[in-house]
């Protein structure tokens, strides 16, 4: 069965899926990792494990630098060291090593890793995460500021160590602002020891593909447009392993021109190479950044998937993920395609992308004669099964399968999946809320005296957005006040009228199991959010789209109907799931790794404006204890010997009626809101019922009473 593949790119790391890949003229992305000690046959005996050290330098570069000389109107230049040629467009980014993606991490299962990062990046603090790494020993090592370490001041250095234990497909990134989306990511791939009865004869370096939608400026002053005045946050095109077309490259061709016949420039597309007969494992990881899923697909070829988030599963014909692709077609050469959906499909930027599948002895560079030339082209055939669709679930039979229906080679703990109850269950619904979110519209602006797009809509969890602790919980928790964290259950006020924002906190016990139910409530927008658990990998136990829009009141009330069955054997294990728009997912987990925990959308610019929240797994006692000699930080308040004189702002009441959306408060900066509901909405104000309209300004009525005396003086 030929098999396409749809996933949200703007998520995580171990989304995967696709085909084995060589990399052809260019100068290796992963700064020849095969040269690296550790790039070894594994093996199973734990006293041959290594400890690994890498050295990352982290700072801000150029696409197409001084370094890329005459690229890409001499090819050979693009491969030049410190060369970054990106799409072929020139812009700013932020990179580790002057490579991008970063230098991959390769590794067997049982080594210890060793990285130390250098931040040289101007001014700004940073830290780095190893997503999917449990660090089930060493917690601090996590790499989020705020909750398990405290950045990495600019000019620092900072030394991570962990032991990975499982073997997958994972990678690495920076945790600190909009530094991911810029550059600074890699892959990190745990190496097992080949079993005899192996499903593919080759799992080589070449064959990762990092792929992630990119923006035309760096992340920043994209978020600050979309989020202060009238810039988009649509992603401009899409690169695999830092390669593409730019967008509009195939504008001016025509029907039946080839690349070739056009001789137009362009950076060399990233390439597949294969030998007739042989079968390969890829490992396709997202760094996806904004709401941009892509639909994979390769011609003429079928993909099995073997592995997701790092672990094994059973499935159909194949799909995404960590999977296998045959090289069973012709000697030739072949697209491998990636079409964005949501804000990147044709509503909006049209944004595709292509890499090359060869045969050897195919040349090095041959791309296929017929073009990809349009979004519309970019799209998987027709026919075939299609793994993880975007919002549709359940699945179809012969057409969609969603990872709630995938099942799990690995059962090791059935009593997440037996028990009837789990210890602790959470509604978790969220949507782009029309609040008064003070950091982008109030008090000045409220989000009512803004017209259309340009309102600012905010994403968030049980209408709370999340912000993190000035200092590391985890490693300083005696710095904090139990008064900074707050939940849907321990607020005081109403936050479906009013902005909440606190330090958004959720705990459970140690080893108890811990259910999820995440509830997409559609309003806004149809999106698409993937959401990422740091720390612990879950099962998947339901998922469904029941309409456009819901609430979480609705789903429990079909729950305790038992109208919401659970998968009870052998569910898919993840540690990043998407969530149908108007629908829910579900997924279960033993909460067996104390600490806190980082749980949030993995879209970029949704987690900075706070929607996710810290998990806290059993009592700080119960928590390991950082080094002694662990970095530390926070605020500087210091008692003063007079009280300071502050100016007070002399403020005043803004006047408007309540907009059409029940979620519009009145709005009066004196005062608290008020969540009654609103009234039809008008661009006058209206005068309180049974007062007079007009206002007595004493002020001016003396200004006015003196220039009439003038008047009359000056006429007589």
């Amino acid at each position: 069965m030929r098999v396409t593949i749809q996933w949200t790119v703007a998520a995580v790391l171990s989304i995967v899926s696709i085909f084995p890949i060589i990399q052809s003229t260019i100068q290796s992305y992963a700064d020849f990792p095969e040269r690296h000690p550790c790039y070894r046959e594994c093996s199973s005996d734990p006293l041959k494990s290594m400890t690994c050290g890498y050295n990352f330098t982290l700072e801000y570069f150029w696409v197409l630098s001084k370094a890329c000389y005459e690229c890409p109107n001499i090819t050979s230049d693009c491969s030049r060291f410190d060369c970054i040629p990106a799409d072929g467009v020139k812009r700013a980014i932020a990179v580790v090593n002057r490579m991008m993606p970063g230098p991959a991490i390769r590794v067997c299962q049982g080594d210890t890793v060793v990285v130390d990062v250098k931040n040289n990046l101007y001014g700004e603090g940073t830290a780095i995460h190893w997503h999917g790494i449990h660090q089930k020993k060493t917690p601090w090592m996590d790499g989020v500021p705020g909750t398990t370490q405290c950045p990495i001041p600019a000019g620092g250095i900072f030394r991570y160590e962990f032991e990975v234990p499982l073997g997958g497909s994972y990678f690495w990134h920076s945790h600190a602002g909009f530094q991911r989306g810029d550059g600074i990511f890699g892959s990190l791939v745990v190496r097992q020891p080949k079993k005899n009865n192996s499903l593919y004869d080759f799992d080589l370096p070449e064959h990762e593909l990092l792929i992630w939608d990119w923006l035309a400026d760096l992340s920043l002053p994209v978020f600050l447009s979309h989020h202060h005045a009238d810039g988009d946050n649509k992603p401009r095109g899409v690169l695999i392993n830092g390669r593409g077309f730019p967008p509009g490259f195939f504008k001016d061709f025509g029907d039946h021109e080839t690349i070739k016949t056009k001789g137009k420039p362009y950076v060399p597309l990233y390439e597949v190479r294969v030998d007739q007969g042989s079968s390969y494992r890829v490992r396709l990881i997202s760094n996806g950044v904004l709401n941009c899923p892509l639909a994979v697909s390769i011609e003429n070829h079928t993909m099995t998937v073997i592995s997701s988030d790092g672990f094994d599963i059973v499935v159909y014909a194949g799909e995404r993920w960590d999977i296998v692709i045959r090289a069973d077609q012709p000697i030739g050469t072949y697209w491998i395609k990636f079409q964005g959906l949501m804000d990147c499909d044709d509503r909006f930027t049209s944004a595709y992308q292509l890499a090359v599948l060869n045969y050897n002895p195919v040349p090095i560079g041959t791309v296929p004669s017929h073009n990809i030339r349009n979004w519309h082209e970019a799209a998987p055939e027709k026919y075939g099964l299609q793994l993880n669709p975007l919002n549709t679930a359940p699945g179809v039979e012969g057409q969609y399968i969603t990872a709630a229906e995938l099942n799990s080679a690995q059962d090791d703990d059935p009593e997440i999946l037996t028990k009837e109850k789990a210890d602790h269950q959470f509604y978790l619904s969220y949507d782009f809320n029309p609040i008064d979110n003070l950091r982008f519209h109030g008090p000045h602006i409220p989000i009512r005296t803004v017209r259309k797009g340009f309102k600012l809509y905010t994403p968030q969890l049980n209408y709370i957005s999340h912000v993190m602790p000035a200092v590391p919980i985890l490693t300083q928790p005696e710095s904090m006040s139990e008064m900074q964290f707050c939940n849907d259950k321990s607020m005081k006020v109403n936050c479906t009228a009013e902005y909440c924002e606190c330090v958004h906190l959720l705990k459970v016990e140690l080893n108890s199991i811990v259910e999820f139910v995440m509830v997409d409530r559609g309003y806004t927008f149809d999106a698409n959010h993937p959401f990422h658990l740091h720390g612990h990998a879950f099962r998947v136990v339901a998922m469904e789209r029941l309409n456009k829009s819901t609430e979480p009141h609705f789903i429990k009330n079909r729950d305790e109907a038992g109208l919401i069955p659970r998968q009870t054997l052998k569910a898919v294990i993840k540690d990043t799931v998407t969530v149908p728009d108007g629908g829910y997912t579900i997924f279960r987990f033993r909460a067996d790794n104390p600490g806190f925990w980082f749980y949030h959308c993995h879209i970029t610019f949704h987690v900075e404006v706070g929607m996710g929240l810290i998990l806290q797994v059993g009592n700080v006692s119960e928590m390991l204890s950082a080094p002694k000699d662990f970095p530390k930080c926070g605020n500087y308040l210091p008692e003063v010997s007079n009280p300071p004189v502050y100016y007070q702002e002399n403020t005043h009441s803004i006047s408007l009626e309540n907009g059409s959306n029940p979620h519009h408060p009145s709005y009066d900066i004196m005062t608290t809101t008020d969540s009654s509901l609103p009234s039809k909405h008008s661009s006058k104000p209206k005068p309180s019922k049974g007062k007079s309209s007009a206002s007595f300004n004493l002020p001016n009525f003396l200004a006015l009473v003196i220039i009439m005396v003038n008047f009359i003086t000056f006429m007589t």
